[in-house]
């Protein structure tokens, strides 16, 4: 299992886990959720980064060695967080697994970057095995580099990075400001300093294109039309996802002319800017995640590797819950894997549920009737799972692993607060 260790980075003081399928992380505003969430994101998608490794600005291979990969490791490090988050003596520790790891390391005002011998050594087979494929004469194209991209991008994956997911996306929090910038968001981009912000506008921006082309429900049709009455998981878990939500936006997503609306029924529609804010921050979580599984149809080693922040923003406790329905029905298909941090102590009372009903449900006698409760499909498996509480510049486990359920006793911070302001108030009338 993956791995990683922060000391010394940020607001992180000492941290340490391993990367489940399946992880949230709870706390206090600027207790380091977001700095932990974003770390991980950057070591597992670093096959995103193949092509800058592979390839030069032309299209052509290049032979690379393990220290021009150490080297675009560090550039894409300072592209993504300033110098104010390195201290003296930081450390960022990422094991692929017990033999392969990767150390960054700031020293005397200096960040390097160390490699295992054997994660060094199978970076170079990789580069031995592939090279015969891409050392070409000077008739390689763009259009060969591409091919020979997705050619390399598994094999770099699965040897190199022993990794489960293919593809990886970062759904930022303040999801409403890709609401006011509606029209067209690419020339917005380079005024954003944040890259975890820019990266989710352009995987939004192409979203937005596609789905302009076709919606979700003329692909659903099409599928249908096509594969019918044999349809695959990712379909079917699809669809799912879909009525969860309509569900959580009261209505449906289009794109016409470049505009966002939601269709509240078949002739009423309006623009998205001028939609709630729940619509607004919710929107562009449930139609990554459905796009994902509409347009990867049929190929089921693609698994997608999502962080998501404060995934219940702007959401009434109902939608809140429906919510977590639709990140668990995604996280439980096709080897994807979740990340989520958020405030809310409420959105972990539906998946202790789910952590529930996946325990009973292993009992024969009882599986029919928690399947009438709860749909198997969202039975959450707790050898996947893990809960991790943020505060101080280190995490905890609110995992009880006796009952494999979350402790949410510990968790009910607001309650205690009120309850101890309603007995200090109580105790003045007596």
């Amino acid at each position: 299992m993956q791995r990683i260790e922060i000391k010394n980075f940020g607001p992180i003081k000492h941290v340490a886990f391993d990367i489940h399928d399946y992880t949230v992380f709870i706390g206090p505003q600027a207790s380091g959720k977001s700095t932990i969430a974003r770390l991980v994101y950057f070591f597992l998608s670093q096959e995103e980064e193949i092509n800058v490794i592979f390839f030069d600005k032309d299209g052509l291979f290049v032979r690379p060695t393990i220290e021009r990969w150490k080297e675009k490791l560090l550039e894409k490090f300072n592209k993504y967080w300033d110098r104010s988050f390195l201290h003296e003596d930081t450390q960022i520790s990422f094991f692929i697994d017990d033999s392969k790891n990767i150390l960054l390391n700031f020293k005397n005002g200096s960040l390097s970057v160390t490699m295992s011998e054997l994660l060094e050594s199978v970076f170079n087979q990789v580069v031995d095995t592939v090279a015969n494929q891409f050392e070409q004469t000077s008739t390689f194209n763009i259009a060969i580099a591409k091919a020979s991209f997705s050619y390399l991008r598994p094999i770099f994956s699965r040897d190199v990075l022993s990794s489960k997911s293919i593809y990886y996306e970062y759904i930022p929090d303040g999801r409403t400001i890709f609401s006011v910038l509606h029209n067209e968001l690419t020339p917005t981009i380079s005024s954003i300093k944040d890259i975890f912000v820019q990266e989710f506008i352009l995987i939004t921006n192409n979203i937005r294109r596609e789905l302009a082309k076709q919606s979700i429900e003329e692909r659903f049709q099409s599928i249908r039309k096509s594969l019918s009455p044999d349809l695959p998981k990712n379909i079917i878990i699809a669809e799912k996802i879909y009525k969860l939500a309509f569900q959580i936006l009261h209505g449906k997503y289009c794109c016409e002319n470049s505009i966002d609306f939601i269709y509240i029924d078949t002739d009423k529609k309006i623009p998205l800017i001028s939609s709630s804010s729940g619509q607004q921050e919710a929107i562009w979580i449930v139609y990554h995640l459905l796009f994902h599984e509409i347009t990867r149809l049929g190929i089921d080693a693609v698994s997608l590797f999502a962080v998501i922040e404060e995934p219940e923003s702007h959401l009434f406790p109902e939608g809140q819950r429906n919510m977590m329905y639709v990140l668990t029905l995604f996280a439980n298909h096709s080897k994807n894997q979740l990340m989520l941090t958020t405030h809310s102590p409420y959105i972990l009372t539906p998946l202790s549920n789910l952590l529930y009903a996946f325990n009973l449900g292993q009992n024969k006698a009882k599986r029919d009737d928690v399947s009438k409760i709860i749909d198997p499909d969202l039975w959450i498996d707790p050898k996947r799972f893990e809960c991790y509480y943020v505060d101080n510049g280190t995490i905890e486990s609110v995992m009880d692993r006796e009952t494999n359920i979350i402790n949410l006793d510990k968790l009910d911070m607001a309650s205690t607060l009120g309850n101890e302001e309603f007995d200090k108030l109580l105790e003045l009338e007596n």
